[in-house]
């Protein structure tokens, strides 16, 4: 590890591979492959996340749910999740992203 860095020496090389726009790297991350082990799961979760953040369109939310249920994650968890980001995202992002993900909860196959 680095002079005052408190972060465990693998997470620290992915943050600077990242950093200089390593090829390899970026490929993993753009196609879901996990660097650091993050869980199948959480991993879901964070997609959901990320989508409402950058206001996705609806079929990002159909894929991104359907993942998030196959990977073990229920309905709960899901709008925990965006309950989670909300004072990062802010109520008008919420407000956007809910009634998407919430035609999706459940019955997963709804548009199928």
């Amino acid at each position: 590890m680095s002079v005052g860095s408190d972060i465990p020496e693998h997470l620290e090389r992915v943050l600077r591979l990242l950093t200089i726009g390593d090829e390899v790297t970026i490929d993993r991350a753009l196609h879901g492959v996990s660097i650091t082990g993050l869980d199948h799961k959480t991993s879901a979760l964070v997609t959901i996340a990320a989508l409402v953040a950058t206001e996705a369109d609806i079929p990002s939310y159909h894929t991104a749910i359907d993942r998030a249920h196959a990977t073990g994650a229920d309905d709960e968890e899901i709008v925990q999740t965006m309950i989670c980001i909300a004072p990062l995202v802010g109520a008008a992002r919420i407000a956007s992203a809910a009634p998407q993900v919430e035609f999706f909860l459940g019955d997963s196959e709804a548009i199928d």
